[in-house]
């Protein structure tokens, strides 16, 4: 917050959301809408095998403060999109319309298409999304399905960041920014201003910490590209 950061997510990926018990994420939820204490909004990451004990966890964090819930689809058995549906619409009905869809096909193996994405982010009470697919083309697609409304779409990576805002996304979610916030918010603030030199040098110092990405997949030519 102090570096300038728009917002905080707990218990993602990076905070292993479905490892932890309920109670320590909604610990996790009361400590950091504390610590922050208004100045940010904190979104909590959650997920579950069922409809009921996902709501039920949306709802816990919501009470313990949280601004808005990311909600990922873990599977064990294939989801349709139809079921798929169901349950984003019962999670935006728990949190009161504060639900961001979380789609990470890599983990969950639920991947409906850019036509099912645009549906559950269409759905009432869904208000923005994560992509965590390092796919431009998907997002791009991606955006131009949403209804005219406000939504926000955010890179799962902050290597997209210039195409993402450029295509009319709102920003990024990720693990950079954590490491390098003031950086990273240089970089995205000069990039909505339209200061493409403030935004290629902050950039360049974000990259000093391209190696904690190692262990994420992301290919050599999408980092060039993400990085200038």
């Amino acid at each position: 917050a102090e570096n300038g950061c728009h917002g905080v997510l707990v218990s993602g990926s990076g905070g292993e959301f479905p490892y932890i018990m309920r109670e320590e994420r909604n610990a996790m939820a009361r400590n950091a809408v504390e610590a922050i204490g208004g100045k940010i909004p904190v979104m909590c990451g959650l997920g579950a095998m069922g409809t009921r004990e996902a709501c039920r966890q949306a709802s816990e964090v919501i009470k313990a403060g949280a601004a808005f819930v990311l909600a990922a689809l873990p599977t064990y058995y294939p989801v349709s999109i139809g079921r798929a549906l169901e349950h984003f619409r019962a999670l935006a009905d728990a949190t009161e319309g504060r639900t961001l869809f979380y789609h990470f096909p890599q983990t969950t193996r639920f991947d409906p298409g850019v036509n099912g994405v645009a549906e559950i982010c269409n759905l009432k009470g869904i208000v923005g999304a994560k992509m965590s697919r390092p796919n431009l083309r998907e997002i791009r697609r991606t955006l131009k399905r949403i209804d005219d409304r406000p939504f926000a779409l955010f890179s799962g990576t902050i290597l997209l960041m210039n195409e993402v805002l450029d295509k009319g996304g709102a920003g990024v979610i990720g693990i950079l920014p954590a490491v390098f916030p003031e950086e990273s918010v240089k970089w995205f603030e000069s990039l909505k201003s339209g200061n493409r030199p403030a935004a290629k040098k902050a950039s360049r110092k974000v990259k000093k910490a391209i190696n904690i990405l190692a262990g994420f997949g992301i290919p050599p030519t999408l980092q060039r590209v993400g990085l200038w």
